[in-house]
């Protein structure tokens, strides 16, 4: 395929001694395109989570970023960090490394590289919700 000057520049395309090089530009776009694109299907199967227990006040993300909010059972306004660590624990037993987060502790962050394929992410997800399934049961 030959490119012309428009295209090129459209492309974020250099041409340096009548070889065209792809400047990266364009290629992270559509790397970080696909990716949102996976992360906002991976955000609903988290509120799909938080939906199914009761300890979970909100599940929400941004961009690459998704988090589980836990709060008191029955009580969405009453931060629980000891929940929160505690699944923090059980899913670090199981080989997934979360970020605790939020002002009272009480938020698990879930930030996964952009590498991610979708049978890593059934698995991280399958991993959370036995480990919040664990801890609820626990407590």
């Amino acid at each position: 395929m030959v490119l012309r000057p428009a295209d090129e520049a459209a492309l974020g395309v250099a041409a340096l001694g009548g070889i065209s090089l792809l400047t990266g530009g364009v290629g992270i776009f559509t790397i970080m395109t696909i990716a949102v694109r996976e992360r906002t299907q991976e955000i609903g199967l988290l509120r799909a989570i938080g939906a199914r227990h009761e300890s979970i006040g909100d599940a929400r993300g941004v961009g690459l970023m998704g988090a589980l909010e836990f709060t008191a059972p029955g009580r969405p306004d009453v931060p629980a960090p000891e929940l929160a660590a505690k699944v923090l624990e059980a899913c670090l037993r199981r080989g997934l490394l979360l970020y605790m987060a939020g002002a009272h502790g009480q938020v698990v962050r879930l930030m996964p590289p952009l590498v991610l394929t979708p049978a890593d992410v059934d698995r991280a997800l399958a991993i959370v919700e036995e480990a919040v399934t664990e801890v609820e049961a626990a407590t």
